[in-house]
């Protein structure tokens, strides 16, 4: 990844950072929106809803549901239950 590409990326995600935070003071939620951003993975998406609630409340979400789906899906891999 060049440079300029790295650049880019940061600022999508900081534009998208800022529109979930809009969102989540709109709704209460941020959680459909993030649902939207479908070229980030499970993980990204857990990681990009924590740091879309520490910017909007200081602190981690109570419930991130990108967690424990990903949290349930690497326990289903671990015990051989490969249907991700």
């Amino acid at each position: 990844m060049t440079n300029t590409e790295k650049i880019e990326k940061t600022k999508l995600r900081d534009r998208r950072l800022d529109a979930a935070g809009v969102e989540h003071k709109r709704r209460g939620t941020a959680v459909p929106f993030v649902q939207t951003l479908r070229d980030l993975s499970l993980l990204e998406k857990a990681e990009f809803l924590d740091d879309v609630m520490l910017r909007s409340k200081g602190r981690l979400p109570k419930n991130n549901p990108f967690r424990a789906e990903f949290d349930k899906a690497e326990a289903d891999k671990e015990e051989g239950h490969e249907n991700v």
